[in-house]
């Protein structure tokens, strides 16, 4: 269906006079989302009054891990998981010393100050609270799965061993679990955005495979960048950081080059034109690698530069699959590093063969003058 002017302006009007009817009739109701709960932790365990300081002071005041360790396949991460929940304990109870029970219910911030941010929240809000959900009951099923495994069971012991087989100790394991387990909720969202592209593109250029190939790969990696674009929008319209900002709008321009690339055309009749150009094979191939290059290094950097406990993207998406949230995941980290680097190398010796081969243009001189002459040319290289 060709999209004429008047379709598009119908479409806008649809959508804001669906906005405005949603705001009207429907308040956005934010996703539930625990996943663990003190009861799973400690058996015995019973709500108290807040009140109780020695958590506090067994974490606050501690410079040191000092611990016993039952002999255990899974000393080194349970370690390593035990130092990370009291590195995170540590920050909590200096920033708020209530976190554990706060007295009034934490909401979540939402961008609702600007006119742009308001028709956002109200159109998209509530279709992201359902998928949240959905996404939700995924992540509970794994942690219950993971709950049962030796592995946790071992951890377990070892946590209650150093911080004490009391209730407040069973909350605070479970917090830190939900808190993990709720970045890890858009992480597999994006995750299942960035798949289903991934496997379109697939698709797509398996059946451009022998006709316009690489002008699919154009078109696919303008689409990667279109879509880098759009997480750096959603981050900086959630965070307002600066950096955000900057990367979309780079993500941006280079999407629009690849989508419709010009450049300056010099002629004796016409002199300097801006033109629309088309990229040679060897151009089209050196695009897709740089693509891809930036992927990888930033895929590389969540991994190689995060410490135990850290909750980049990668890591988070790891431990989702797991259902595993105390342990950092090496083996998984390591995998995904051999990948990418086979990924990156595979793509640079396509792309380096591009750029031996010699491709002739496709038209005659005359047709170029038209098409200059129309401000419209094309080129080959």
């Amino acid at each position: 269906m060709k999209l004429t002017r008047d379709k598009v302006i119908s479409l806008a009007v649809a959508a804001m006079v669906g906005c405005w009817l949603l705001t009207y009739f429907v308040k956005p109701r934010p996703a539930q989302l625990e996943f663990v709960t003190p009861q799973q932790q400690l058996p015995n365990y019973t709500a108290q009054y807040p009140g109780d300081t020695k958590l506090i002071d067994r974490i606050v005041k501690s410079y040191e891990l000092a611990m016993i360790l039952v002999q255990t396949p899974y000393i080194q991460k349970n370690f390593t998981a035990l130092e990370s929940i009291r590195r995170w304990a540590r920050e909590e109870f200096a920033e708020r010393p209530d976190f554990l029970h706060p007295a009034v219910l934490e909401l979540p911030e939402h961008n609702r100050d600007t006119v742009f941010g308001a028709v956002g929240y109200n159109m998209f809000a509530g279709v992201q609270a359902v998928a949240q959900e959905q996404i939700g009951h995924v992540l509970r099923w794994r942690i219950a799965t993971f709950h049962d495994t030796y592995a946790y069971r071992t951890f377990r012991t070892a946590y209650f061993d150093l911080f004490g087989w009391d209730a407040e100790a069973a909350v605070l394991l479970a917090r830190y679990q939900n808190d993990r387990a709720k970045i890890a909720v858009d992480v597999l969202l994006w995750s299942l955005t960035w798949t289903t592209a991934v496997i379109a593109a697939a698709v797509y250029l398996f059946k451009r495979r022998k006709s316009d190939f690489f002008g699919a790969v154009q078109k696919v990696t303008a689409s990667t960048w279109l879509l880098m674009a759009l997480a750096y929008l959603m981050q900086s319209w959630d965070k307002e950081q600066a950096s955000s900002v900057i990367s979309l709008i780079v993500s941006t321009l280079i999407s629009v080059y690849l989508f419709v690339p010009v450049a300056i055309i010099s002629h004796e009749e016409v002199g300097r034109k801006l033109a629309r150009i088309r990229f040679a094979p060897n151009w089209t191939s050196l695009a897709a690698w740089l693509t891809i290059s930036f992927l990888a290094v930033q895929i590389l950097t969540w991994i190689r530069h995060s410490l135990p406990g850290a909750t980049d993207p990668m890591t988070m998406l790891m431990q989702s699959f797991s259902g595993n949230f105390v342990h950092d995941p090496n083996h998984g980290k390591r995998l995904i590093t051999t990948i990418t680097a086979i990924v990156w190398g595979l793509a640079g010796v396509w792309a380096w063969r591009q750029q031996s081969k010699t491709y002739e243009p496709d038209f005659d001189a005359e047709i170029d003058l038209n098409k200059l002459d129309a401000g419209t040319f094309e080129r080959i290289r």
